[in-house]
């Protein structure tokens, strides 16, 4: 008799895919706007509608475009919010199916089947990927370029191949940092079932319909000297003086960001996981690691500025190679105890303590009040407390909707004042302007604009926030009449709304 665990028919897991894909899309989907827009999912809802206002090319100097552009797709400019969630939801619904099928491929079913769950229960990915960012979408696109990476070791047709090579450029077109998957189609030679030189074969046909793809895409980045990785504006840095200090500083904030996400009791269930699938099957285990360690690695050495949503990718790759160990172990545990059917017992077990304690607490908090999630303090202040974050920004949105009935126009100096924008009715009778802003303060070309339109119209609204230093000091401005406070978390950077209709700023010196 073979040693093989029973493995139920295909079309028994299939209804278990579908019915994980939809609880996926229904935990995503369920309240989707009660966290109020951040800075980023504006800007790239604005670029998505800059698509159809003359600059269709702009999403690639930023290299962030799948997501936006798909948005771009779909008319952003009704009801953007929730449209750009809604496209990063089902890109997640994509990376779910094809981490099922991942895990199926690797070893059986039953780790396709617990990666799902688990992925379904993450917090960090719970909470990313019910925002317009676009850091989650290149991780579902990179599971995608994995599946099909095994997919054409083990099939040696040309088009498994192709897909890979799509794949990988998608995952780029994603975010550019995707560039770091690239060692996919080499990494898969060594789990593949067709002959060595069918492997190497597949792994250059890969690469090669990813040059095709990618080529005209990093032409133009490189003929108008763009810098979509922010080196320019000191986000991210590649000198090696430093590299030990940016490595220093970025792996503690790194380790404490995935305890407050996973949890301490999860996090050792990895290790041991981890060190169970490596033993078991090192290779396989290879691929995965690689999708961790290679991405992670590249942000903890060259971010100047971390934010921790660069850490998200990694997640579903973690899940993976924990529920790869977990069933290994659990299938062991049903041999020794001779009981087949037992094997479940040990992954059923760390799932149900992992979602009672730390998964089902900060799903439920998240749909009644994201303020109060247990967040990482990196991604606490970024998404709840400071001028990034969308909190009095809606409010300040909502106030407009209902109570500006004449048509106004408005300029904004609150540092996220495109989400204020997006958040205005499609018939709103409020023209918001929301010009590049100096973080730093001063802003005399903001200033000159609101005395010109003062001077010709009487008067100007302004949409601001208690900062320092303020972007544009609205107490140099006489005649000034505060309409309407709405404050933030934290009791600091309220947002305002005034009515100026005279200044005594001196003019601008040239």
């Amino acid at each position: 008799m073979s040693n093989r665990p029973a493995i139920a028919p295909r079309s028994h897991w299939s209804r278990w895919l579908l019915i994980l894909l939809l609880c996926f899309a229904a935990t995503r989907l369920y309240h989707l706007m009660t966290l109020p827009l951040f800075l980023d999912e504006a800007s790239h809802l604005t670029r998505a509608q800059w698509v159809w206002e003359g600059k269709p090319l702009y999403l690639l100097e930023t290299g962030k475009a799948l997501a936006p552009y798909l948005a771009a797709a779909l008319w952003p400019f009704v009801g953007a919010p929730f449209l750009g969630r809604v496209v990063v939801v089902l890109l997640g619904l994509i990376g779910l199916a094809v981490a099922y099928a991942v895990g199926r491929d690797l070893h059986s079913p039953r780790v396709g089947w617990l990666t799902a769950l688990l992925w379904i229960a993450t917090p960090q990915l719970f909470f990313f990927e019910r925002m317009a960012l676009v850091d989650t979408t290149m991780s579902a696109l990179a599971m995608f370029s994995v599946w099909t990476a095994i997919r054409m070791m083990r099939d040696p047709r040309w088009w498994w191949a192709a897909l890979c090579g799509l794949g990988l450029m998608l995952t780029v077109l994603a975010k550019l940092t995707g560039l770091t998957y690239l060692p996919i189609p080499i990494l898969a030679v060594f789990i593949g079932r067709v002959p060595w030189r069918t492997r190497f074969r597949q792994a250059v046909l890969a690469l090669v319909v990813f040059a095709i793809l990618a080529a005209p895409m990093l032409w133009y980045l490189r003929s108008i000297d763009a810098d979509p990785t922010g080196q320019s504006s000191g986000l991210t840095s590649t000198d090696t003086s430093s590299l030990s200090t940016r490595i220093q500083r970025n792996l503690p904030t790194m380790i404490e960001a995935e305890r407050a996400y996973f949890g301490d009791f999860m996090l050792i269930v990895m290790v041991v996981a981890l060190v169970a699938a490596v033993v078991r099957f090192p290779f396989r285990s290879g691929l995965l690691i690689a999708q961790i360690v290679l991405p992670v690695g590249v942000i903890a050495a060259t971010a100047q500025a971390l934010w921790l949503r660069y850490l998200s990718p990694a997640a579903p790759f973690l899940l993976l190679i924990t529920a790869l160990g977990l069933v290994e172990l659990g299938q062991g545990l049903a041999r020794v105890l001779r009981r087949r059917s037992l094997w479940i017992a040990l992954p059923a077990a760390v799932a149900m303590i992992w979602l009672i304690t730390v998964s089902a607490p900060f799903i439920a908090t998240a749909y009644r009040d994201p303020a109060a999630l247990p967040l990482p303090n990196g991604d606490r202040t970024e998404y709840i407390t400071w001028i990034p974050s969308g909190y009095g920004i809606r409010e300040a949105a909502n106030y407009l909707n209902r109570r500006i009935t004449e048509p106004i126009t408005m300029i904004g100096v609150a540092v996220n004042c495109n989400s204020a924008r997006l958040y205005l009715r499609a018939d709103s009778p409020v023209t918001l302007i929301c010009p590049d802003l100096d973080w730093g303060g001063g802003n005399p070309l903001v200033v000159a604009d609101i005395k010109a339109r003062i001077a010709a119209d009487g008067a100007v609204w302004v949409l601001t926030e208690d900062k320092n230093p303020p972007t544009v000091d609205i107490r140099q401005f006489d005649g000034r009449e505060e309409i309407a406070a709405f404050s933030r978390m934290l009791g600091r950077n309220t947002v305002r709304i005034f009515r100026l209709t005279a200044t005594t700023i001196p003019a601008q010196e040239d």
